[in-house]
């Protein structure tokens, strides 16, 4: 090879290996070089250089476009002292394979420290300079408290070009969590407000391509940690080009940092790169913050040479959080104190949902990735209120759990009655489970808090230089101690509630068992056929009159509740309203203002109001409802689009239109958004909202609409059901109304 084309290959592989971290460089170069000493020596050359203060690239003619100004030849580099603009260098504080960054003071018209990175002396080749220009334009378009700002750009006075950003003093967000030994949960807190940055990003058409720890910085404000999202310097525009020197990444080119790289990424072939590879990357940050340590080992996949790593990228599944906590041994152990637990109880509290979140971060199909950094960070907040998660495909034994966890009582009106009845008793042996099962964990807790104990002994006795360090655990074990006192409290009470609405299930069913007592309790008649439920809601009535569960409100008023709501379904409103109105008197007394037991206590009383028309009553009830819900629950929860329908309906029912109509959308909107595609909830939105604008002749606008809550219930419902033929019928009406009639007739 002659000298001429050695260099240009030299200078072409320096930009490739530049921005790799010195193993991944060393790699690559034995790759590509192999036994061409004179091509090695040379690219050794380049990076010495760079590396080297004042030192710059030969500056190749056929692929540089220089900026406003020649680079000099000798131009020194920069140093402290000197000024560039209206800023002074102080101190350089970072350095990545195109530019420097510098801490600076700015004069004027403020005065203050501020982040001013510049491109490196001789780095002024067209490629450079886009991945700089771009990284300054994305950061421009950004205006977000979790993104690094961008305050002022210009260029050198020999033309190369500089930006200025917010002057950050934190730490890398993984070694933060650990120098503070955050908690799991805490650490899943500071990680959705990176999703929240990302997202930002992402809606205003940049796409990161590089997000790991070292490029998430946090940093604390009045002793709150706020994470910070740094350099976008090889970010990419998804909707337009973000500078008239916009890099079109070459072919075969690796973009971004192999442990966090997404398989579209490594694939490097014509597959556009969309914002789904930065959820994939957001997946390995969310890995490695809750494991200490990424889904593939970076040594392994350093050493198993180029090929092989981007195939293990695209092919190869990782283990899941849980699962590879338990593999790690004393590694793992490590790991768990860093997060206040053991190993064993980490390992327990990844199992699950942080285990599905992860894993649909990291699936190798983007499409079955979340769609949006808004969307992972939903199903954390789900995961931290107990609620289920959209990841996975959870068991309906694992929704049932969530449920009952979080003690809200819904009966679906229309239903048949005894099934409820039986579902209702179903409900509650659960519950009488997760009692059991925190019991459980109170014993586990107290087992944690001996053995923390035990750590905090042996550290005192085999190290007294760290008696900082005993007195620290031995503070933790009293936490925990407390913490698991705590627990086993609340396992009994529940347990207690369980035991009790248990216990009255059985006895209201045993006092009207014609077998047992062949006399109605009221009447004293004898009994003829089977026993109505009727006869079981009037004898259940009058041994609460009498006063049974007088010493425990909350089991009485959730029992009341199921009584009103059955009558209610049998219309027998006089007999309902009584139960419902003494359930909700104990929820006042018993709870705290604007708890969500309240508001559904509210909904059914008012629910039954609006059946009776008395309809005045029935829109306070439903008004106050919907307030406590939207002040109680995290913004978009479900439970408050079913008060938004509640108080809608009744505006439509009031001929109030407009309002109705604005309450039906935001229904609907927040099923679409928290819900799984295709339940049957976003159909009875759709319905909702398709009948209000009939009632306002939209017909065209309605149809659409109708159309899609068939489909929903076509294909979530088993066939026969009589919501299928509603969606049918619905559908017909409609068509009928605009004259589609060879369309409407086989729908009838």
């Amino acid at each position: 090879m002659d000298p001429r084309s050695r260099k240009k290959q030299a200078r072409q592989l320096f930009l490739e290996v530049v921005d790799l971290a010195d193993a991944e460089r060393s790699a690559a170069l034995d790759r590509e070089c192999g036994n061409d000493a004179d091509l090695r020596r040379e690219v050794d050359a380049l990076l010495s250089a760079d590396r080297a203060a004042g030192a710059f690239l030969s500056r190749p003619t056929a692929t540089r476009e220089l900026t406003s100004a020649p680079v000099s030849e000798t131009t020194p580099s920069e140093s402290a002292g000197a000024q560039i603009g209206r800023y002074k260098l102080l101190e350089q504080i970072g350095e990545g394979g195109m530019g420097t960054i510098w801490m600076a003071e700015q004069r004027e018209p403020v005065k203050r420290r501020v982040a001013l990175k510049i491109i490196k002396l001789g780095m002024d080749t067209k490629q450079v300079i886009a991945r700089f220009e771009a990284e300054r334009q994305a950061l421009a378009l950004m205006d977000h408290p979790h993104i690094a700002k961008v305050l002022d750009a210009g260029a050198t006075e020999t033309g190369r070009p500089y930006f200025v950003m917010e002057y950050i003093k934190g730490i890398p967000i993984l070694k933060y969590c650990d120098r503070e030994k955050v908690d799991t949960e805490a650490r899943l807190e500071l990680f959705t407000k990176v999703c929240h940055a990302i997202q930002h990003a992402h809606q205003k058409g940049i796409i990161h391509r590089d997000i790991k720890p070292s490029n998430v910085l946090v940093t604390l404000h009045d002793g709150v940690p706020v994470p910070k999202v740094i350099d976008f310097g090889i970010a990419k525009a998804t909707n337009s080009e973000l500078t008239t020197k916009t890099l079109f990444t070459e072919h075969r080119q690796m973009i971004g940092t192999p442990a966090y790289m997404s398989p579209e990424q490594a694939e490097m072939s014509g597959l556009d790169i969309d914002t789904r590879s930065d959820i994939y990357s957001l997946g390995v940050l969310l890995y490695e913050l809750l494991t200490g340590t990424t889904p593939f080992d970076i040594k392994a996949l350093l050493e198993s040479g180029y090929g092989e790593m981007l195939r293990a990228i695209r092919e190869d599944e990782p283990h899941k959080p849980s699962a590879r906590i338990s593999s790690l041994g004393d590694t793992g152990t490590r790991t768990a104190l860093q997060r206040k637990v053991d190993a064993k109880k980490l390992s327990s509290l990844l199992r699950g949902d942080i285990d599905w979140i992860v894993m649909k971060c990291l699936e190798k199909d983007r499409s079955r990735r979340y769609e949006t950094a808004n969307g992972l960070a939903a199903d954390i907040k789900r995961h931290l209120n107990d609620e289920p998660v959209t990841a996975g495909a959870p068991s309906a034994a694992y929704r049932l759990r969530k449920f009952v966890k979080r003690n809200r009582v819904q009966v679906l009106a229309g239903g048949a009655v005894v099934v409820a009845l039986l579902l209702g008793v179903v409900a509650f042996a659960w519950q009488a489970k997760e009692a059991s099962e925190q019991r459980d964990a109170a014993v586990l807790a107290k087992d944690s808090e001996a053995e923390q104990r035990k750590i905090a002994d042996l550290a005192r006795t085999e190290a007294q230089k760290q008696q900082g360090i005993a007195e620290t655990q031995e503070a933790e074990a009293k936490k925990q101690a407390e913490e698991a006192r705590k627990q086993e409290a609340e396992a009994k009470k529940q347990a207690a509630i369980a035991e009790a609405v248990a216990k009255f299930q059985t006895d209201m069913l045993a006092a009207v068992d014609p077998i047992q007592l062949p006399v109605d309790p009221v009447t004293k008649e004898p009994l003829k056929d089977a026993v109505t439920v009727l006869q079981a809601m009037t004898a259940a009535v009058k041994v609460l009159d009498e006063g049974s569960l007088e010493d425990q409100p909350l089991v009485e008023a959730r029992v009341r509740d199921t009584i009103g709501n059955t009558l209610r379904s049998l219309a027998r409103y006089s007999d309902s309203e009584p139960n419902l109105r003494k359930s909700l008197a104990l929820r006042r007394a018993s709870l705290p203002a604007g708890h969500p037991d309240i508001a559904t206590g509210l909904n059914n009383l008012a629910m039954l109001l609006q059946a009776q028309n008395k309809l005045a009553e029935a829109e306070q009830l439903f008004r106050e409802a919907l307030e406590i819900d939207r002040a109680a629950l995290p913004a978009g929860h479900p439970e408050i689009a079913l008060s938004l329908n509640n108080l809608a309906t009744l505006l439509r029912d009031q001929n109030e239109l407009a309002e109705a109509e604005l309450l039906y959308r935001e229904a609907l909107e927040t099923y679409r958004a928290f819900l799984p595609a295709g339940s049957p909830y976003i159909a009875i939105g759709l319905d909702n909202l398709a009948a209000l604008l009939q009632l306002q002749n939209k017909l065209a606008e309605a149809e659409p609409l109708r159309r899609e809550a068939l489909e929903i219930y076509r294909a979530s419902l088993a066939a026969g059901h009589p919501l299928i033929a509603a969606g049918l019928n619905n559908l017909a009406v409609l068509l009928k109304a605009q004259n589609k009639l060879a369309e409407a007739e086989p729908l009838y």
